[in-house]
Order: structure tokens, then sequence, then C-alpha cells
């Protein structure tokens, strides 16, 4: 689910991804190259994580395939 924020009807600091993968919750903050996550989004990924969800700020689709790689070695661990 892509989340458009910004406007009256979305909460800020939530993440533009949000997915359930394999039965886990996944938030994805997509950031231009070095552009720089705010409080309230470094906030709601920490939630995310404290949840036991997987939560990750990438700048391209090659960090995108690390994160996903990486949440499929944990799951398969669990």
């Amino acid at each position: 689910m892509k989340i458009h924020g910004g406007d009256d009807y979305q909460e800020n600091g939530i993440s533009d991804i949000l997915g359930c993968y394999h039965g886990r919750f996944v938030a994805i903050e997509a950031k231009q190259p070095g552009g720089k996550a705010s409080p309230l989004q470094l906030l709601f990924l920490k939630d995310v994580k404290k949840a036991g969800g997987f939560a990750a700020i990438v700048e391209n689709m090659t960090e995108l395939v690390e994160f996903m790689d990486n949440v499929d070695r944990k799951i398969k661990r669990r």
C-alpha cells in the first residue's frame, strides 16, 4: 500500500509504503538520495520494529532488495 502523506487525511510520520509480507508487517520510508527522515518518521519506524515488524529507509531499488532479502532471512530463522 502506497501512502500519500502531506494532506489533511494522513497522519504525519507514517511510512510511504506499508504492507504485509508473509504475515509480517513491513514499513518502508522511501527517500531521494541524501534525503533525511523526519523525527516523526524515525519514531514510526522505531515503533514498527518494537512491535515485531520490519522497517527501513531506502534510497534506491538496490537498498529495497537488500532490505527484503534481509526480511526473508529473518523470517526463515523464526
